[in-house]
């Protein structure tokens, strides 16, 4: 389990060690009799190394279930920008000093916004191995 403190990863070796620990992972669920898509594989691996603890989807404000959805306002939408924004940021601090860094400023947030950020590194980091020719999307 990782430690989240941020350490200087280069993309490259953060990719590396994301490949390896996918490799390793594949052969864990073959050896068990488990298939699965690749992408649930990586989204499961990631989840273990960079988000133990974390349920997949925070609570409501009322904990009981999904908020009604409600017509967006102006406000909402350049809180959505904003938000997007930061997103965005993170994702660029995680390719210069490493997905640890990212987390744990995104930590000093809201739940949401560190959920909303494992997400899109999943997406981000899986499309980049996808790129590098590490693995393959099939």
């Amino acid at each position: 389990m990782m430690d989240i403190n941020p350490q200087e990863y280069s993309q490259a070796e953060e990719i590396q060690e994301l490949e390896r620990l996918l490799e390793e992972k594949k052969r864990q669920l073959a050896e068990r009799g488990e298939g699965q898509e690749p992408k649930e594989t990586f989204r499961e691996l990631f989840k273990e190394r960079y988000a133990p603890g974390i349920p997949e989807k925070p609570p409501t404000a009322s904990g009981t279930g999904p908020s009604p959805i409600l017509p967006q306002s102006s406000d909402d939408t350049s809180k959505a920008k904003a938000r997007e924004e930061q997103l965005r940021i993170f994702i660029e601090i995680s390719f210069e000093k490493g997905i640890a860094a990212a987390i744990q400023l995104a930590k000093a947030n809201t739940p949401w916004l560190l959920d909303e950020l494992h997400d899109r590194l999943i997406d981000e980091y899986y499309e980049r191995l996808i790129q590098a020719k590490q693995i393959s999307n099939k």
